[in-house]
């Protein structure tokens, strides 16, 4: 998994495509975590995340928050309601009443890769996996301290 983390409502789209065009080049998957918040109203970001055949979505989390120190209620909640609100803004965007397998949201990619019992907890309670960086991930940045030339060579080497 390429995981680049961070992903919201402010994320500049053309520095995102910049760093995404290796990854269309070598046919490789962009996995984006998202934070839910506020996602929909850049409907540009949105659709590009939505129609890349090159990019999976997966959730940061509702914001950018430590869940690992919350409730278990209160990360079910957030996780719940962002889950939610990019599926059900998804398919009206598309038009569809299912999403395709790439974009549903099946991973939790932990805010600062950690985690605790609670947030395991909710994780199995809404079926999602947990991504740290611990193996699971080949390669885990940001869009915004990224450049083209880094991302050609970590898919290309990784």
């Amino acid at each position: 998994m390429y995981r680049d983390d961070d992903i919201n409502y402010l994320t500049n789209l053309d520095e995102l495509k910049r760093i995404h065009e290796p990854f269309t080049r070598h046919n490789k998957i962009h996995t984006v975590a998202c934070e839910m918040y506020r996602l929909w109203e850049n409907k540009s970001l949105f659709w590009f995340l939505l129609t890349d055949p090159h990019i999976s979505v997966e959730l940061h989390g509702w914001t950018h928050v430590p869940y690992y120190e919350m409730l278990p209620n209160l990360i079910f909640n957030d996780f719940r309601a962002a889950i939610e609100y990019w599926s059900e803004n998804a398919k009206r965007m598309l038009g569809v009443s299912e999403l395709p397998d790439l974009k549903r949201i099946t991973t939790y990619c932990a805010t600062w890769n950690k985690t605790s019992l609670h947030v395991k907890t909710v994780c199995d309670l809404l079926g999602l996996k947990i991504s740290l960086n611990d193996g699971d991930c080949a390669w885990m940045f940001h869009y915004w301290s990224a450049t083209p030339k880094q991302v050609e060579e970590m898919i290309t080497t990784r």
